[in-house]
This record gives C-alpha cells, structure tokens and sequence, in this order.
C-alpha cells in the first residue's frame, strides 16, 4: 500500500495528511489571483492603448445634455454618440461625479466641477425633474 502525504506535527493522532487537501487551497489561491490581479492589468493595458491611440495624451469627451439626450463627442477620434434618456437605467452621485449606468451597462461619468456651461447642481436638478433619483 502507498500513501501519498506527509507527516503532520502536533497532531493529536500522529497521521499521514493527505496531499488531496492542498488541490482545493492552490485552485482558491489561483481563482483569487484571477480574480483580484487580472482587473488591475487589463485596466492598465486598456490605459496604455488609449493613450497610444491619442499621441500620449489622455483622452477628452465633450458631452451635451439637452431634453433629447446627451451627445458625445470623442475630439481625438472625431467619433459621434447619442445616448437616450430611455437608456439610462438609474443615476449614482459621488463626491466628485454623476455616473449614469444605461441599460447596456455602459457607465458615463461627468466630472462635477467639468461644466463648460451651467453648474453640476443644474444638471442634478434637470435630472431629478426627469424622474431620476439621486
């Protein structure tokens, strides 16, 4: 008979210990790997290629919020958007930023102190008057 396993000291019952018991605790620590170190990556790599795609810098979106929607403008790509209110799902404030989360899970962040034209309470208030908590 062979027994895989080694000696564990300070056991009540001095035994072998199965090495079948460290296959559950490597797979948990390779899962927590991928799931706690692979975000951060693939956001670093995301970062790297927009600024490769934008000469260096980072890249800017203007955005205009009318009673049609909002539009977004990419200056760096000259690429086009518009964004429904019947797409938007619900709005979340954070101490710096609207976030608006749309059905396609799409989140579009402005920055509070970003405003070219109105004020970010403006925008709060036009936002609740359209039926969005915040």
């Amino acid at each position: 008979m062979i027994m895989y396993g080694f000696f564990v000291a300070g056991m009540s019952n001095p035994s072998f210990f199965p090495v079948n018991y460290f296959i559950p605790v490597i797979l948990l620590g390779f899962i927590w790997a991928l799931v706690i170190i692979r975000p951060f990556r693939t956001t670093n790599i995301q970062y790297q290629r927009a600024l490769e795609l934008n000469n260096g810098k980072l890249p800017t979106v203007k955005m205009t919020v009318s009673k049609d929607g909002i539009d977004v403008f990419h200056p760096n790509t000259g690429a086009n958007s518009h964004i429904t209110y019947a797409s938007i799902k619900k709005m979340i404030k954070t101490k710096n930023y609207f976030v608006l989360i749309t059905t396609a899970k799409l989140g579009i962040s402005f920055k509070k102190d970003s405003f070219t034209k109105g004020s970010a309470e403006e925008f709060l208030v036009f936002f609740r008057d359209m039926g969005y908590k915040c």
